[in-house]
Parts: structure tokens; sequence; C-alpha cells
């Protein structure tokens, strides 16, 4: 009985961590969405033929001739330097390899992402390995070159890139102007569906920030749920309307049985609203608000919303309260009606996702993102992700003085059932956090904003996050990390 007790443990804790249960012929791990994740870098969002970049970012691309270059559906379609960006093959504008995603770097004199190679051997064909990237040459002419490039003066000449921000940087070369790649703007706090069967079946919903202080959200779709292009490329499918001031933010969608679509969003930074989608989320109508701040620890501020629909017909619908005082849950009876709390409504606080060790001095949790399952006993299984403010590393000795790891925000995960119009207890995750980047050993820079999806394959999730620095204040798009 103690042998069988302990085997109990040690599987229980190993399915905790993240270890899902492993086909016993093939010793392929199947991913269960709580971790661990690993980080595939940035989310690829393209308005058009322009790629969205960090709101911090400069514009950036290369001087190039007046045509374009061939239209393209993923790097497989272009020569060997250029990547398909935004539908076009070019040669990548880069500041930071995150940009450049898996199997290229980017080469900071140049701003350009290159494939990496040991020897030649690992470079295509009329190419060298020079300084461990591919480069080709020699060249004669513009024409021997790729998009983006042009055959340089230097003996031996090469093609190079001419990094630009605008036409002006390009004056020196007749013939050549900017083609920008890199746009910056914001984009945050997304919301990702499947779509079984189609040729691009991540659908995500997101906010983007546009002149005038405004904040609107828009529709994207992708094939491999890593790029992103905007459909429709040239609008916001949700504007503010006169009651938001200026913002909606924050989209949580439901899909009902019938195909409609269903909108949860932050309204004016302070209520959540709703609205419905008959089109794939391209237009929508019916908007009315459905929660507001009420209770004392919600302070004037109800957002962040996360909702979801039990198999027994309610729609769940979990927000944060305040800014980063707790999480909160409020339940309606069908896709229509109104949303009540139970108490307060609090279900969640930072001081519950402390952990002394693990995750020490929580002070601020925000928001969630729920995903609801068919119980064991006929209940809902709930699964909650959320962002919280923390410190996960001891303090590290800098020129021999003991230095603490500022805070910084990270992803955490909490269960609990859903039955009778009751939530049970949420219980943390007990190794939180279950998403945490860490750079130079000791840099804990900050994700926000979860959102998690089951890629259309199953037994794989993605996970959808906000990049941010150490304190969360300098913001650099979404990024994305998968399970197992």
């Amino acid at each position: 009985m103690l042998l069988a007790a302990l085997l109990g443990i040690t599987v229980g804790a190993n399915r905790g961590c993240g270890f899902g249960p492993t086909d016993s012929f093939t010793g392929r791990r199947i991913g269960d969405g709580v971790a661990p994740y690993t980080d595939l870098g940035e989310v690829r969002i393209c308005a058009g033929n322009d790629r969205l970049g960090p709101p911090t970012s400069l514009p950036g691309g290369y001087c190039d001739r007046a045509q374009p270059g061939a239209s393209c559906d993923a790097d497989a379609d272009c020569r060997s330097r250029e990547r398909c960006v935004c539908g076009l093959c070019t040669v990548q504008f880069c500041t930071a390899s995150a940009e450049c995603g898996f199997g290229r770097v980017c080469s900071f004199v140049d701003n350009r992402c290159d494939r990496p190679c040991a020897s030649r051997a690992d470079c295509g064909r009329g190419e060298s390995c020079i300084n461990q990237v591919c480069r080709s040459g020699p060249c004669t002419a513009d024409t021997q070159c790729q998009t983006g490039e042009r055959c340089g003066t230097a003996t031996p000449r090469r093609c190079v890139v001419d990094p630009c921000d605008s036409d002006v940087a390009c004056s020196m070369f007749p013939g050549r102007s900017c083609k920008v790649q890199r746009r910056p703007r914001t984009a945050r706090e997304p919301t990702v569906l499947i779509v079984p069967g189609e040729k691009r079946p991540f659908l995500m919903f997101l906010a983007l920030d546009e002149p005038g202080g405004v904040t609107a959200i828009y529709r994207a779709d992708s094939d491999d749920g890593q790029a992103f292009r905007l459909d429709p490329a040239d609008r916001a499918v949700l504007a503010p309307a006169a009651e938001d001031a200026m913002r909606v933010d924050a989209p949580s969608v439901v899909r009902d049985a019938e195909g409609r679509l269903t909108m949860y969003f932050e309204s004016a930074g302070v209520a959540i609203a709703r609205a419905q989608s008959s089109d794939d989320g391209r237009t929508w109508t019916g908007r009315t608000r459905v929660l507001t701040a009420s209770a004392s620890w919600e302070g004037t501020r109800v957002g962040a919303p996360a909702a979801a629909v039990a198999p027994s017909g309610e729609t769940l619908l979990f927000y944060e309260g305040g800014t980063g005082a707790g999480l909160g849950l409020a339940v309606a009876g069908g896709a229509t009606a109104s949303f009540t709390r139970s108490g307060d409504g609090r279900v969640l606080t930072a001081a519950q996702v402390t952990d002394p060790t693990l995750w020490r001095r929580v002070d601020l949790i925000t928001s969630p993102t729920v995903e609801l399952l068919p119980g064991a006993r006929g209940d809902t299984a709930v699964r909650l992700w959320f962002a919280a403010r923390g410190e996960e590393s001891a303090a590290a000795k800098k020129l021999g003085v003991l230095t603490p790891i500022p805070p910084n925000f990270s992803i955490g995960f909490a269960s609990a059932t859903f039955a009778g119009g009751r939530l049970s207890m949420l219980v943390p995750h007990p190794w939180n956090p279950v998403f945490d980047r860490i750079e130079g050993f000791l840099v804990h820079p900050s994700e926000l904003s979860p959102a998690v999806v089951e890629a259309p394959e199953g037994e794989r999730y993605l996970l959808y996050y906000g990049r941010a620095s150490v304190d969360g204040t300098d913001y650099a798009n979404l990024g994305v990390a998968e399970n197992p």
C-alpha cells in the first residue's frame, strides 16, 4: 500500500508539472496545457504587406528597387536568404533575434535575419559561410542578389543591404526607395479560437492602438499559430462607441453551437460589454454593457474579461477587479442573460498564489483566461491562467553585493470545478509560475495577458502572451510559447 501511494504521488507530481501522458511505444510527449512551456518568440502580425513592430521601435526596412518581391505563403516559397514577410519574399529587417523566429538570427550590424551556419554546406547554392552566417557572392550586378539586397562595392563584391526608415535614407541610391517592413504599433490582449477544417484555422482577436489615443479591436488569422495577418487589413472589426470613451480592449470570444460568436470586451477601461457576430467576427452588433464595478475590492473598475460556456449552458465570466486587486467571477444562465456574482465575486487573490519558495511576494494578479472541460463526475473542470507580479529567483550576488531580483509579471495557473451554478475554490498549481522567461540567467522579463488554445491537431497547446520589460512598462507586443 505504501509503495502504491508513493507511485501515485510520483505520477501526480509529474502530471502536475506538465508531463502529460506519454505513448508507451513512441515516447511522444502529450501536452496538457499547464506546463512546461517553451518560448517560440514573437508573434508576427501583418497589416497588408507591413509587419507590426513593438511600439517603442522605429520603422525599418531596406533601400530597394521599384519591383516588389515575389508573392508567398511561407518561407519555402522564397529564395535562400529571403523570408516570406507579410506575403512578399524579401530579406527580413530586424533589430532583435526574437523577430527572426526559429532557424534565423539577427545580424545587428546589417539589421537582417540571417541563416546561421558552421560551414558552406549549411548554405544555399552560390553562398558562403561568412562569420557564421550564410551570405552570397561574389556578385557583379544587383540582379544577382535577392530582394532587398544590392551588389556592394567593397572587394570582393557581395550582396549587401542598406537599412532605412524613410526614402530620405535611400537618396544616395538612384532608383531605390525605402521599402518599410516594420511599423511600430501596440498589439495586446489576444484571444484565440480554433476553426476546424480551415486552411488558416487560428482565429485571433486583439486590441491595437490607433492615432489620437484610440484603442480598437481587430481580427487576424493564421495557418501555423505564429504568423498572423489582419483580416480585414485596413480596419477594426469593433471600434469604440461614445460610451467606450475611445477605448475597447481585451476581447474574449466564445462560439455557440450554431457558430455565432459572442465577444466580451473592456469598455472605457472600467466596464465589461458584450457584442455578437454571425459572420465569423467581421462585424459585431447588439453591443451592451454587462458588468460594472459594484464590490468594494473592485474599486471603480472591472476589466480583462475571460469568458467560456460550460457544458451545462451557463456562461462563466472571469475578470480583473481594480488594478490587479484580484480575479472575480460572474455567471449568466445563457448567451443573452444577465450576469450575477456569488458574494462579492472575488475568487482568486495575489496572496493565494504566493509561494514562499517558487513565487514570492506576489502583489498583483491580472488578465485571466479560461478553459472549461467536462469533469469526471458530471461537473465542469475549470482551468484558469493569469498573469501575476512576484519574484521567482533568489537574490544574486553582483560585485560582491547580494542584490534582490526585481519583481516581474509571469503566467500562473489554477484549477477548480463548477457544478450547480457554483465554483469550488480555485487551487493554484503547486509549481507556479508555469511560464517565466529568463534572460542572461538572472533577468526575468514580464509576461502579460495570457491566452491559451489547444492546436488543431490536438495534444499541443499554444500560450499567447504580452512581451514586456521586467517592470512591465516597456511593451514589445505579443509572444507565443508551446506545451509540450
